[in-house]
């Protein structure tokens, strides 16, 4: 008898799990279908619809040895790889003291003074770190102003001697 109990108490509590697991994916269902906004489209050049643009961090910052717009060299640097409406940009990133060459011409990019390498590809030079920024298509100052105001908050409270610097994940500007 006792054995018989036994069984019927653990079909009844599998019978009661079982119908929990089956309720919980309709009402997680029904929360995020309620929930206004959550599913907004973009439009055709990636802007959400409050007209807000987004850059992602894809990959990095990766350490790496021998910048590639500088003479042969080592200097040790990080890069991130990010997407924005459909442009792929790079960022070199280092701490080590790179001297500007005087024929790369200064590009006025909103409040920054960035100079072009070649191409697509732009130097900046800050108190504390210098980057390099190359564009797939063109120069995007709202990219590289957006980049240096999360980059220099970030670096404000990270502790810098924790190794990598802080690339922002996402940037988000209007």
């Amino acid at each position: 008898m006792e054995a018989r109990s036994r069984r019927l108490l653990q079909r009844r509590t599998q019978a009661a799990s079982q119908a929990r697991r089956g309720t919980w994916p309709a009402v997680l269902l029904v929360l995020v279908l309620a929930t206004p906004g959550l599913w907004a489209q973009s439009d055709d050049e990636g802007r959400a619809p409050d007209d807000t643009t987004v850059a992602i961090l894809e990959r990095g910052p990766v350490a790496e040895r021998g910048l590639p717009f500088l003479p042969r060299n080592v200097i040790s640097h990080y890069r991130g790889y990010y997407s924005l409406e459909g442009d792929a940009i790079k960022v070199y990133y280092t701490e080590q003291e790179i001297v500007r060459f005087s024929r790369w011409p200064a590009v006025d990019c909103g409040p920054l003074q960035l100079y072009q390498v070649e191409g697509e590809v732009y130097f900046g030079q800050f108190p504390d770190f210098y980057i390099f920024v190359e564009f797939e298509q063109s120069l995007r100052c709202d990219f590289v102003n957006q980049f240096i105001s999360r980059l220099n908050y970030f670096r404000s409270v990270q502790d810098m001697n924790a190794g990598r610097p802080p690339f922002p994940a996402i940037l988000e500007w209007r």
